[in-house]
């Protein structure tokens, strides 16, 4: 808490204190830089409205207008967003229904559950080695088709998403969140699209 100016790792059983020590890592940003902008990453929902609740009891209203609190995806949307992204998102029942289509259109035989799982994997990955070396033959065919039809019926799922929103900010084509400072929570389930974001 003493040293939010450098790069910080917790790391601590559960129910120690790490959100208690994100918090208090806030106050003391707030404190000490007077214009900074807190990127607060969270990998539920529930976690996000958890710490924004615990914020909202310890920071002022102008306080609270300098943190951002949400998930990854969330902050990706926000992305979309500021550049008007027209695109339908690909989520829930509907990509089920595509996976589905994917499976059926490759030949490919597998459960569904099995399926569903290679096609978020590969879909998590930014490097084509690591998916080669990772992944069948057969799970690269299904993803590769599933990225067809997601083309052909103009839909994009959140991995997909992401990806484009971190080749945009490479590119110098989107502007990154206007953020000093990020506080990631569970860093270490961080998939390499989000650590490249």
């Amino acid at each position: 808490i003493e040293n939010m100016s450098a790069n910080n790792m917790v790391i601590a059983a559960p129910g120690s204190g790490k959100s208690f020590t994100m918090i208090e890592g806030v106050i003391a940003i707030l404190n000490q830089f007077p214009y900074a902008r807190i990127g607060m990453v969270t990998f539920t929902r529930a976690a996000t409205n958890a710490l924004a609740e615990k914020l909202k009891n310890k920071l002022s209203p102008e306080q609270l207008n300098r943190v951002l609190v949400d998930t990854f995806h969330g902050f990706v949307k926000k992305q979309l967003d500021s550049i008007n992204w027209k695109g339908k998102m690909l989520i829930s029942s509907a990509q089920r229904s595509l996976i589905h289509r994917a499976l059926k259109e490759s030949g490919v035989q597998m459960k569904f559950n099995e399926a569903e799982f290679a096609i978020d994997a590969i879909g998590r990955e930014m490097d084509p080695d690591v998916i080669s070396v990772r992944h069948t033959r057969q799970q690269i065919h299904l993803f590769n088709i599933y990225q067809m039809l997601c083309q052909k019926d103009h839909v994009a799922d959140l991995n997909a998403l992401s990806k484009f929103v971190v080749g945009q900010m490479h590119a110098g084509k989107m502007r990154a969140l206007d953020l000093t400072h990020l506080i990631v929570d569970e860093v270490q389930d961080t998939d390499s699209i989000q650590y490249a974001w």
